[in-house]
């Protein structure tokens, strides 16, 4: 993505969903979308995180081009 890197892995109860989000995004608060639906919203403490809630899906690309990361100011 354009503010983002993004991995999905196969996992034993599914699908793993892991985004690395740029340093400078540390303590802002954050909203994470696919799809207009909220996955992520709060301050970011970290910059990785995993999502394991994953629809079961064949091919992830459509899905990860669908995520929006925003930045409140």
């Amino acid at each position: 993505g354009k503010n983002f890197f993004a991995i999905v892995e196969k996992i034993p109860e599914g699908s793993k969903l892991t985004l690395y989000l740029p340093q400078d995004y540390l303590g802002q608060k954050i909203t994470i979308k696919v799809e207009n639906k909220v996955i992520f919203e709060g301050p970011l403490e970290t910059i990785k995180l995993e999502f394991t809630n994953l629809p079961e899906l064949p091919d992830y690309t459509f899905w990860l081009e669908a995520i929006d990361v925003e930045v409140s100011v």
